[in-house]
């Protein structure tokens, strides 16, 4: 076995810096930072996401993907801004090249090395690669070197893809959500693997346990 170390979120100061700019990226790889950081999907996932991903039932909306990993299929509730967002990608491929490619993303030629705006990009009939030339990462990565993007410690902030999977899970614990839950957004079959690996408690979270201690202790 691989030995996995510990979970290793995107603080919320870049997280929020990042969100804040995405508007500087080209809208394809901007959208790919919504999908796969909203579902807490791997890289290796998104790359294979087809475009028939998105369903619809009632006024509800899901994403339903298969996992190589897992071997099987997963499926999330969507809120009705990722649907959409969803939805302008699948409108942006069909324009591209209709029926003859399947999946949501595709590669891109021409990626600018100083630039995040460049918009020539050309599209390639290519499932997107995995590290180090993944266009999600190098896109991130040039936001943050062209905007200076620093972490809550001045340093500045470093960026892999698949950090948005444990920092997807981990806000989720943060905000108050069962570890039976955050597993089962995960698709993960064992609490242990979730906790483990993929949620780390904040130093709030922490504080605010340490205050509760505290008023116990004073109240004896």
């Amino acid at each position: 076995k691989q030995r996995q170390g510990n979970p290793d979120p995107i603080s919320d100061v870049v997280i929020k810096q990042i969100e804040y700019n995405l508007h500087r990226l080209t809208d394809p790889i901007a959208r790919m930072w919504f999908v796969c950081y909203f579902t807490a999907m791997r890289p290796s996932e998104l790359a294979l996401l087809k475009q028939d991903c998105l369903v619809q039932e009632g006024a509800n909306w899901k994403i339903v993907w298969y996992r190589i990993k897992g071997r099987d299929y997963h499926e999330l509730p969507l809120s009705i801004t990722i649907a959409k967002i969803i939805q302008e990608q699948q409108e942006y491929m069909q324009k591209l090249w209709g029926n003859d490619w399947e999946y949501l993303f595709c590669n891109y030629h021409g990626l600018s090395i100083s630039d995040p705006s460049y918009s020539q990009l050309e599209p390639v009939k290519r499932v997107l690669p995995n590290q180090p030339s993944h266009p999600l990462l190098k896109g991130i990565r040039l936001l943050i070197k062209a905007l200076d993007i620093r972490d809550e410690n001045g340093q500045i902030a470093t960026f892999i893809t698949k950090r948005l999977r444990s920092t997807r899970l981990t806000d989720f614990f943060n905000e108050g959500h069962e570890l039976a839950v955050v597993s089962a957004w995960a698709g993960h079959k064992n609490l242990g693997t979730t906790s483990t690996y993929y949620t780390q408690v904040s130093c709030a979270s922490i504080d605010k346990e340490a205050g509760h201690i505290q008023k116990a202790l004073v109240n004896i």
